[in-house]
């Protein structure tokens, strides 16, 4: 298995079109990239924390690739 992280606006939204896709195994979303380790949703959505919602994708590289994951994206 592989795993790519895609920055995004809105995880949720992302992370149900991932887990639709073929050769998706798995996805998790999390915030990254930050400044502070103490993050929620009100400091990232306020822009003081300095991070960006993520949806990382597991995927089998027999069945997909990251060029077709960026076409998800």
């Amino acid at each position: 298995m592989v795993k790519a992280t895609f920055g995004m606006g809105c995880f949720w939204a992302a992370q149900d079109v991932f887990d639709r896709a073929p050769g998706v195994t798995a996805t998790e979303v999390g915030y990254a990239n930050g400044q502070r380790d103490d993050v929620d949703e009100a400091t990232v959505f306020s822009g003081a924390a300095g991070h960006a919602e993520v949806v990382v994708v597991t995927f089998d590289p027999e069945q997909t690739d990251y060029a077709a994951l960026l076409e998800v994206f």
